[in-house]
């Protein structure tokens, strides 16, 4: 689990944004340390809505650190610039772990599948083959999303009490403003679209460890130049085998999810 756990992280730098060095990233007091924030070693982009309000609609920006080789943990904010406001959290688990929840806590999660497929889920900065194994890794995904600040209703102070999030399962929930304002931030989504239209659902999850070894020592030769190859094979390591037959609100069954959602799923 250790040499898979580093092996993700080697991965999250080699897959890091061109822009990002060590100096806008460094700390503002000299030799301050703050592990936690340290561990965050991807950043991707997508657009949530508020559970049962499919009309509220808003970019979140994921700032992300792996907790395991099955558990991801984001910060979220409202954008990428400095002064951005921290407006929520989401944990990331395999479909392995998903598929181990109660039924009730299962209509707290939504699926990536179709933000993968639809280009709405984006990795800014990442060139576009690495970009889309990465999204091959998080394909078999299913997220929990808190959002503490509603930013679309109050945006000087975080008001009320969380909210639950949820993303998008079928073309022509995204509204078009929101979508076209997500896209001018980093490209089309509809050509992320077409690239990611040969991403299979259908991962396996084969116990390697001769193959999270080679891998590991792959992601620290070369200096992280095998990225691409890097997460296309740990397809097949990082995230369990999804099963078909299974909604993409999450796995919980339809009526339950409608419960918590608009009637456009239906």
């Amino acid at each position: 689990m250790k040499r898979l756990s580093l092996l993700i992280t080697s991965l999250f730098i080699a897959a890091s944004a061109p822009g990002q060095t060590s100096e806008n990233t460094k700390s503002a007091g000299s030799g301050a340390s703050y592990p936690p924030i340290g561990d965050i070693h991807a950043h991707v982009c997508g657009i949530h809505f508020y559970n049962g309000d499919i009309s509220r609609q808003i970019i979140a920006e994921h700032y992300c650190a792996h907790r395991s080789d099955e558990v991801l943990q984001c910060v979220i904010y409202d954008s990428s610039k400095p002064g951005a406001r921290l407006i929520g959290i989401e944990y990331i688990v395999s479909a392995k772990i998903f598929e181990s929840l109660p039924a009730e806590e299962k209509k707290l999660w939504h699926s990536h599948n179709y933000e993968v497929k639809s280009g709405v889920l984006t990795a800014p900065g990442m060139p576009d083959t690495a970009e889309k194994d990465l999204m091959k890794v998080l394909i078999g995904t299913y997220g929990k999303t808190w959002h503490t600040w509603q930013v679309d209703r109050d945006a000087k102070l975080p008001m009320g009490i969380p909210q639950l999030m949820m993303a998008f399962t079928a073309d022509g929930q995204a509204q078009a403003k929101i979508l076209s304002e997500r896209d001018s931030l980093y490209g089309s989504s509809a050509t992320k679209k077409t690239a990611r239209v040969n991403i299979s659902d259908g991962q396996s999850r084969p116990r390697c460890r001769r193959r999270a070894e080679r891998l590991r020592r792959a992601a620290r030769s070369e200096n992280g130049a095998r990225t691409g190859e890097i997460i296309a094979e740990l397809r097949s390591t990082l995230f369990g085998k999804i099963s078909g037959g299974r909604t993409e609100s999450g796995g919980a069954s339809r009526r339950g999810f409608y419960r918590h959602n608009p009637p456009a799923f239906t």
